[in-house]
């Protein structure tokens, strides 16, 4: 039973990494595509040559488009994401700082999932055609058709404003 459940992890290693790769390098590449000098965005409409020059260098915009397609290979295995455009620090930094609220969020997301739609998964189940069958699909498909951020804000006007239970 144990080599079944190691022959099946290697199998899903060995599968997972083409795509991963496949993935990387759509992005890489879909990104050279699109339109304008990333070194002139990034330096800002004010920049002088010699800033934007030095920004080329700096994220190797200045050589061939497959030597650059190797450094990003390299530096994506390293788990050197480079520097953030926004923050103007190490992506890896922002990573590490809002990691934990992403698994928050993904926690409290499984906990709400187990707690209500289990039950209403069973009560459906059990009375299949009947009205708890009818509200628990209603209410699936609603919330599978409704907009994620109108129902944001819409739970925000629940528990901030009308309930007072947490800050907005």
């Amino acid at each position: 039973m144990a080599s079944y459940f190691r022959q099946r992890i290697l199998q899903r290693i060995t599968t997972v990494i083409p795509v991963v790769m496949l993935a990387v390098t759509v992005v890489f590449f879909i990104s050279r595509l699109i339109p304008g000098d990333p070194a002139r965005l990034i330096a800002g409409q004010f920049a002088t040559e010699e800033q934007v020059q030095q920004i080329r260098e700096e994220y190797n915009l200045d050589k061939p488009i497959p030597v650059q397609y190797l450094l990003y290979l390299r530096d994506t295995l390293r788990g050197d994401f480079g520097t953030s455009m926004h923050t103007r620090r190490p992506v890896m930094e922002d990573i590490k700082k809002f990691y934990p609220a992403t698994i928050e969020l993904g926690a409290v997301s499984i906990f709400l999932v187990i707690v209500i739609g289990v039950p209403l998964g069973v009560i459906s189940a059990v009375r299949k055609d009947k009205l708890p069958d009818h509200f628990a699909r209603f209410l699936a498909l609603g919330g599978v058709a409704a907009p994620v951020f109108w129902v944001g804000i819409l739970l925000q006007l629940l528990v901030f404003y009308k309930l007072g239970l947490l800050p907005v």
